[in-house]
């Protein structure tokens, strides 16, 4: 289950969007987030899975953007990618628009 997502520039960590949901109790998790995004440069691996239980957070670096998920550990890696892969279709599409 995708519990929530971001997409932020790699340069200067500036968000760009963010999924809006209604749980409570992810402030940590949020804050990981970002604390991950502000880490990678463009010297970063293209995609990149972070695990903490019961949790992962995946990444995928297109364009000098940053489109990180977190999920839970055991939704599959491969759909996770597949998901930010759309999404930065979807989003670049929607810039070019």
């Amino acid at each position: 289950m995708i519990r929530f997502t971001y997409i932020a520039r790699v340069t200067d960590g500036l968000m760009l969007v963010a999924s809006i949901d209604g749980a409570q109790g992810q402030e940590e998790a949020k804050n990981n987030g970002k604390q991950i995004i502000r880490t990678l440069d463009m010297r970063s691996p293209k995609q990149c899975t972070f695990e903490s239980d019961p949790y992962a957070f995946h990444y995928l670096l297109e364009d000098n953007i940053c489109f990180l998920v977190h999920t839970e550990k055991s939704y599959p890696k491969r759909l996770a990618f597949l998901f930010l892969s759309e999404l930065h279709n979807r989003f670049i599409s929607h810039l070019h628009a």
